[in-house]
């Protein structure tokens, strides 16, 4: 279900709220991806606990941490 921009706004309550009916009467995905994002977030965990420990942290590390706690 993509309803228009003329129908509710570019992100209408409406159209949120059908949403996430859909996705739980059907078990399918949003508009939203949470898994997209991932790297983006990981490289920056990973650039604030470097700078706290004062050392590298390699990014796959948080990586696999967010993946694991977003995947179905």
């Amino acid at each position: 279900m993509t309803p228009s921009a003329r129908t509710y706004g570019a992100w209408g309550d409406t159209w949120l709220a059908e949403q996430v009916v859909d996705w739980l009467e059907t078990g399918g995905w949003t508009a939203t991806d949470v898994a997209s994002p991932l790297q983006s977030v990981a490289l920056v965990e990973a650039a604030i606990e470097s700078s706290e420990r004062d050392e590298g942290v390699d990014p796959r590390v948080p990586l696999a941490e967010a993946r694991e706690s977003v995947e179905p």
